[in-house]
């Protein structure tokens, strides 16, 4: 039986795409004086922190998804996972590699290479895909025991185990534990998607049922998020009040698609959806590059969203001249649309009314 394609889901996570965005446009200006428009545009990167969250989230129910009817071919798993994650991660790895070192971006030692590949240190943002793969390792061996009648227990234990390690990992003595990249930083979002993708047909029904409920909830996670913030100082994702923002945000934007959004929207936000990989790895190239080419005083934060859009633009201009090269899903892959049948058609257009 083939994976049904959800659009509700390529939604959100071109949502959480532009968050991670955000979050990184927001850092690009300097903070040695701290001015009106500079404390805005941390508040900003801070609402946007779940956005990366919110992509590990969508990457396990899209993985709980595409083996859920089906019995999964370990072998074939594997060979896709490296053919459309680990090829990619270790393409970006390179490039941004070379760049850090033309650039003098950061520093550069080839003593720290294993940490570069391993720990995804070839730039700030490919600790992510090593967070991935590591999920996709053990994937295999998690089918073994999650299913559909344990999934929300399985799915609130490793929540509370999750903030658990957030209070403590401090005080552990090993940096491997401490790093970004470490699975139990992200364990519980996987989980929650997983079962999303398990109970998907109630879901849908209940997020389109309760979207005054999920606008009230997302306010008051707004509220909280505003009372939390500490400027200058900058939490990072993996805290744990995201723990319930992140499903609170992803609900609400499955609600937002199914009673609000209009086509138009829905197929652009779709669109960017369905190169999410390609944007989150390509989109700090850009803002690298314009960094380095435009003049110091293009980046003041009165302009922030003008500079937010113009690396939103480039962005999807350079992952879309990507797709056209001949074997480009070794570079990044994009979301494959599936065609459901009429009997399905009529069932999913039942949940949005």
């Amino acid at each position: 039986m083939k994976k049904t394609y959800f659009p509700e889901i390529s939604f959100v996570r071109a949502i959480a795409c532009l968050l991670v965005i955000l979050t990184h446009v927001t850092l690009a200006y300097p903070i040695e004086h701290l001015n009106s428009p500079t404390l805005f545009t941390l508040l900003i990167n801070q609402l946007a922190r779940v956005g990366t969250p919110i992509f590990a989230l969508i990457s396990g129910l899209l993985l709980f998804n595409s083996s859920k009817n089906k019995k999964l071919n370990i072998k074939t798993f594997y060979k896709t996972r490296f053919d459309k994650i680990v090829i990619p991660y270790l393409f970006w790895t390179i490039i941004y590699l070379i760049l850090v070192k033309l650039t003098h971006a950061q520093s550069f030692q080839m003593k720290d290479m294993m940490r570069y590949i391993f720990l995804g240190e070839g730039y700030v943002h490919l600790y992510f895909m090593v967070v991935v793969i590591q999920f996709y390792l053990l994937f295999p061996l998690i089918t073994k025991f999650i299913n559909r009648n344990n999934i929300l227990v399985v799915t609130l234990i490793t929540t509370a185990f999750t903030a658990g390690w957030y209070l403590i990992r401090n005080d552990q003595p090993f940096d491997l534990f401490l790093h970004r990249a470490f699975l139990l930083n992200w364990l519980a979002y996987f989980f929650m998607g997983g079962f999303m993708a398990l109970h998907m047909d109630k879901v849908k029904i209940w997020c389109s049922q309760h979207f005054s409920s999920l606008s009230i909830a997302v306010l008051v996670s707004i509220i909280l998020m505003l009372a939390e913030m500490k400027l200058p100082h900058l939490y990072q994702s993996d805290r744990v009040a995201n723990l319930l923002f992140v499903p609170v945000f992803t609900a609400f934007f499955m609600s937002l698609f199914h009673v609000k959004a209009n086509d138009r929207w829905k197929s652009i936000l779709e669109y960017i959806g369905d190169r999410s990989m390609g944007i989150y790895l390509v989109h700090l190239l850009v803002i690298g590059v314009m960094g380095n080419i435009l003049p110091a005083s293009f980046w003041n934060p009165d302009f922030m969203f003008i500079h937010y859009i113009l690396v939103i633009l480039c962005t999807l201009a350079v992952t879309e001249i990507i797709v056209t090269i001949p074997k480009s899903y070794y570079v990044f892959p994009v979301s494959k649309r599936i065609t459901i049948n009429r009997q399905e058609l009529i069932k999913h257009s039942f949940y949005v009314r």
